[in-house]
């Protein structure tokens, strides 16, 4: 996940107190309750996924709302499998720590230490560094899901040039942990997810999570949804028989279901896979980046302190389509697992009130049905204005322009765009020209869903408009399908 989607995430999740339950806190039969009612709530507006919340050993609740597989009429259950995206992570640096335990390497080596071929430069680049995405590469290779050998991907990553000087600050990088899963291959003596399978899942009674060697069934795997267009499995997009290729394995694309992570997280809480020192190491806050967000880096996972000074570790992705979002209060051993497979209510969004429940904090209902909304009602609202704002601006020369974006964008979401955020305003006058406001459904306090006809094609468009939850609301995610 790019660490600039945390910062939404983990500033929402602090935004919660966590601190001003009763005495006597509810039951788990009313966090269940309200659990239930929340998912209900959400399926109504068009949540399709899973939520999992348990305290310590105990599932205090764990259900799924729409289908993982329309056509087959396969709802989503805590055992449908779905890409977990950049929580992958975790079981990279897990796997690296523990080949550690077993003194088959150290997390102070450096890649010369264990790649042939490594330039002058990133000779002295340690597998701590990597760990924590401090060692200066790129986040990936290429857009292009090129299939390549351990050689070839080595190759082309070594001639990339440094970002930075290793050590000097944080960059979250894929490269680096795809690097880390070709160490643990090379170290082991097998592939990255046999080593996992046998070190890792097995011992933590996990039997559905990897990339090929669980034996799902095709009404297990969630396929991805934007409108009602099926998007397919992950597994459907360029794998070979073994997975992923390197630009994505042992960075991302791990495919699990919400009861296996529970076990991963229930097994990581004792000794039997990591001992405390590894466990701990895990968890470390080794990395500040409190110029992004008032977090900090471990191993695979992001870390924070509560307002109640207690720890936080969590992880999250969205690749457009499919969402997932993980967390770990740690000293009070509750559990957050949320996945989805729709862009319609990315879980990141959902992990707060869950959170809210969690800890015996005000629950405010979202709403039941999406309202309606007509162009008066919806500038009536500050993320209505921002919407009405893209529309009105679209088929004009400053909807691509540096104060036109400032304006109206959050920053974290720019800074996750980068340039590709103009370039897709662009593109999308390209395909709209201006537009005629039609409608807008809003499904909570920041998402709408806003239909509008292009006066180019005639045709109708939907955005998918999702906005900050704390003033000024401008646009926190965006996105744009056919709606005929």
């Amino acid at each position: 996940m790019n660490a600039l989607i945390r910062i939404a995430v983990v500033l929402a999740v602090l935004n919660c107190t966590l601190g001003a339950q009763t005495p006597a806190g509810p039951t788990d039969e009313q966090i269940a309750a309200q659990m239930d009612d929340y998912v209900q709530r959400l399926a109504g507006s068009g949540f399709s996924g899973v939520l999992l919340v348990a305290r310590n050993d105990r599932v205090l609740f764990a259900k799924g709302a729409g289908f993982a597989n329309r056509a087959m009429g396969a709802a989503n259950t805590p055992d449908t499998v779905f890409p977990i995206g950049t929580l992958t992570m975790q079981f990279t640096a897990a796997a690296i720590l523990k080949l550690q335990m077993q003194e088959k390497l150290k997390i102070g080596d450096t890649l010369a230490q264990h790649l042939a071929g490594v330039p002058e430069d990133k000779k002295s680049i340690t597998l701590h560094q990597l760990l924590t995405h401090t060692a200066g590469f790129a986040g990936t290779l290429s857009e292009n899901p090129l299939k390549l050998s351990i050689g070839e991907y080595v190759k082309q990553v070594m001639q990339k040039p440094l970002l930075f000087t290793p050590g000097e600050r944080y960059s979250e990088s894929g490269i680096g942990y795809s690097l880390l899963g070709i160490i643990v291959e090379m170290t082991a003596g097998k592939s990255y997810e046999t080593f996992l399978n046998e070190n890792l899942f097995q011992p933590a009674g996990m039997t559905a999570t990897g990339y090929v060697l669980p034996p799902w069934k095709a009404e297990q795997l969630a396929h991805g949804y934007r409108g009602n267009t099926d998007w397919g499995t992950l597994r459907d997009r360029t794998w070979g028989t073994d997975g992923p290729g390197w630009q994505l394995r042992a960075s991302g694309g791990i495919l699990s279901t919400a009861n296996d992570i529970f076990k991963w997280y229930r097994a990581l809480m004792g000794n039997d896979i990591l001992d405390e020192g590894a466990r701990n190491a895990l968890f470390t806050p080794y990395v500040d980046i409190r110029a992004a967000a008032p977090m900090n880096y471990g191993y695979g996972w992001s870390v924070a302190l509560t307002p109640r000074r207690t720890r936080l570790a969590f992880d999250n992705s969205d690749n457009g389509i499919f969402t997932s979002d993980c967390k770990l209060f740690l000293d009070e051993g509750v559990a957050i697992i949320a996945f989805a497979n729709t862009s319609v209510k990315p879980v990141s969004k959902i992990t707060p009130t869950a959170a809210h429940i969690a800890f015996g904090q005000e629950y405010k209902p979202p709403l039941a049905e999406p309202e309606r909304l007509d162009r008066e009602k919806l500038k009536l609202s500050p993320p209505g204005a921002h919407a009405l704002a893209l529309v009105d601006g679209l088929g004009t020369s400053a909807a691509g322009k540096e104060d036109f974006v400032n304006a109206h964008f959050s920053p974290s979401y720019i800074r996750k765009m980068g340039e590709r955020l103009p370039a897709f305003l662009r593109q999308d006058q390209g395909r709209l020209g201006r537009v005629k406001f039609l409608d807008a459904l809003r499904s909570d306090e920041d998402s709408l869903e806003v239909t509008v006809r292009s006066q180019k094609t005639g045709r109708r468009w939907l955005w998918h408009i999702k906005c900050e939850s704390e003033a000024p609301f401008r646009i926190d995610s965006l996105g744009l399908d056919l709606a005929d």
